[in-house]
């Protein structure tokens, strides 16, 4: 036993310490034989990428502040120091790559994606010399086949197109400067690699063995790298049309719902919505995540108050606002979006009959939290005698403005926020889930120009029956026929991913993949909200508060071409002249 320690602290070091520039061998210090002729030791090699996630969401502080979303059109961060993601995106933080650091892109994620790359390619280069069963052999496959993959991914849509190793170096004269590849060549390696794993992989696995890969969650992925290789970012770059590529994300999405559906897998019931994120109802969770991690956030802990609860009665530090647009886009319970003249929306009464998914993800007037906290949310108070002031309510303000850390768009986002005071929040992190494959397959249908009301033979459903799945489960009518035409469907797809997937880090790629962010509106919009004095018009201001749309800017954004990937850190591209910066940087 105390040699596997002592190899595990040595692996464990010398992955800490190197990135996939560092060519020095993984088992320096010991035989191969040693490692990776030995069943537990090779486990623990490999074991080392489950139990060491590339990004610690929600958990890692300023890199960025809270989730990625903070920094689209979705929210933005209370807090004001400048190397908050929410603040590095409207300036010139988005990089100081002179420095080495970049506080949107999380050095430590370019980092330990590569070193998932090289355990990858050191596991299946000797797995020849394993010694366990066909069964341990498979896992193991498996495991470093979806891992490469998943590693390549998440550089991918941060960084762009890379050189794809598929061998460890172990050659200390080995020239490691390769022409980076374009993105869609990258998503298409990555799906292969995802496809091979799905093929070692088990469909099922314990709940205690979950936060390890299983062939479902690896065909979901597969979905999910060809609709970014099919996507307008790749678009110009690689091989194949864009039409071959949104049919075999069709395929691939049709393939991965049939998949999960037989072998147990599906959506949680309306209610149990809140254990896809919080909580410990594995028998929830297990059902509609694929893959993905837990944590244990602490009541005091950085995480809790600066990413997640806002100040004052809920002691927090930082909250997140929704901005107003994004808060529109949550259609009402009859199926409709609040633009719309049926959808019966008054801008008076705005949070009623909208759905049980809106009043999971967002804190608004009035709202009640943590069982008992009544959400004084509104801006300024009315007088008896008509005058108006300031304050009044939960929000605080210093000198006229809105003091840091509280909302300034009128509503704060909640899909993080736990039900229970003053109590550790148990936190489920869904890398990818259920709903994810119904839009995947929804969204390729689409694109690709596929009859919407069609059923696919292999899952069963239209791509119009999949994007319904969702909605139901979210208490939202089926989609109205006035919007089942192929503009409007595509449209409504994107909106209800917005929606659905918030604040899991979607948004911002989806907006890349997309090429939307320099088309469309990144400003951050608030609501302007009073509390009416006594003899106020009822039948004008149901709620007793006026709420004042008018297009007031709370948050400037600027989003140029160059942020559509993320810049290298400057050292990483003097391995020499082919491994090219990102433009713009």
């Amino acid at each position: 036993m105390k040699k596997i320690i002592t190899i595990t602290l040595l692996l464990t070091c010398l992955l800490s310490s190197c990135d996939y520039l560092d060519k020095r061998d993984s088992t320096d210090g010991y035989t191969l034989e040693e490692v990776f002729g030995n069943a537990t030791n090779f486990d623990l090699y490999v074991d080392w990428m489950v139990q060491n996630p590339i990004i610690k969401y929600l958990q890692n502080g300023l890199v960025p502040f809270g989730t990625y979303d903070d920094v689209t059109d979705n929210s933005m961060s209370s807090a004001t120091f400048p190397v908050a993601g929410t603040r590095a995106a409207q300036g010139d933080y988005w990089s100081m790559i002179n420095h080495g650091w970049c506080p949107m892109c999380n050095m430590d994620t370019w980092n330990r994606a590569w070193k998932y790359v090289r355990i990858s390619n050191m596991g299946l280069k000797y797995i020849d010399m394993y010694p366990g069963d066909e069964k341990g052999r498979n896992r193991l496959m498996g495991t470093c086949y979806f891992f490469r993959a998943f590693a390549y991914f998440e550089l991918c849509r941060r960084w762009g197109g890379m050189p794809y190793f598929t061998e460890p170096f172990t050659d200390l004269a080995a020239n490691l400067d390769r022409e980076r590849l374009d993105m869609r060549t990258t998503y298409l390696n990555i799906a292969e690699d995802f496809q091979k794993a799905s093929e070692y992989l088990e469909p099922v696995i314990d709940a205690t063995e979950w936060q390890h890969p299983t062939s479902v969650a690896a065909l979901g992925f597969k979905s999910r790298a060809l609709l970014y290789a099919a996507s307008e970012q790749a678009a110009t770059e690689g091989g194949k049309t864009r039409d071959d590529i949104w049919k075999e994300a069709v395929s691939a999405a049709s393939e991965a719902i049939a998949s999960a559906e037989s072998n147990g897998y599906g959506l949680a019931a309306g209610s149990d919505y809140y254990s896809l994120f919080k909580g410990l109802n594995s028998d929830i969770y297990t059902k509609e995540v694929l893959f993905g991690r837990r944590a244990q956030i602490a009541w005091g802990s950085d995480a809790y108050k600066g990413t997640i609860r806002p100040p004052g009665k809920l002691s927090g530090l930082y909250g997140v606002g929704a901005n107003q647009t994004f808060v529109d886009c949550y259609d009402m319970a009859n199926g409709y979006p609040t633009s719309d003249p049926e959808s019966d929306y008054n801008p008076q009464n705005p949070y009623i009959n909208r759905g049980s998914r809106f009043e999971h993800d967002i804190m608004y007037n009035q709202k009640k939290v943590f069982g008992n906290k009544l959400m004084n949310l509104y801006n300024q108070q009315e007088a008896a005698n008509g005058n108006i002031s300031l304050g009044g309510g939960d929000i605080k303000y210093d000198a006229g403005s809105v003091s840091a850390g509280y909302t300034r768009t009128g509503t704060y986002v909640m899909k993080w926020m736990g039900d229970q005071w003053n109590t550790a929040l148990p936190m489920v992190w869904p890398y990818i889930r259920m709903a994810e494959l119904y839009l995947n397959y929804a969204e390729a249908a689409a694109e690709a120009g596929l009859d919407i009301k069609s059923v696919d033979s292999k899952c069963g459903y239209s791509p119009l029956q999949a994007l319904n799945k969702i909605r139901q489960r979210a208490g939202i009518a089926d989609l109205p026929e006035s919007y089942q035409v192929s503009g409007k469907f595509l449209e409504r797809v994107r909106n209800e991913r917005r929606v659905e997937l918030s604040f899991e880090d979607h948004r911002l790629f989806d907006m890349r993949r997309w090429k939307i962010a320099t088309k469309t509106d990144q400003n951050i919009y608030g609501c302007v909200i009073t509390k009416l004095a006594a003899g106020y018009d009822k039948a004008a201001y149901p709620t007793g508060f006026k709420y004042d749309y008018t297009k007031t800017i709370v948050l400037r954004r600027t989003f140029e071409n160059k942020h559509y990937l993320f810049p290298i850190n400057r050292d990483d591209t003097y391995i020499g002249p082919l491994f090219k910066q990102n433009e713009g940087w």
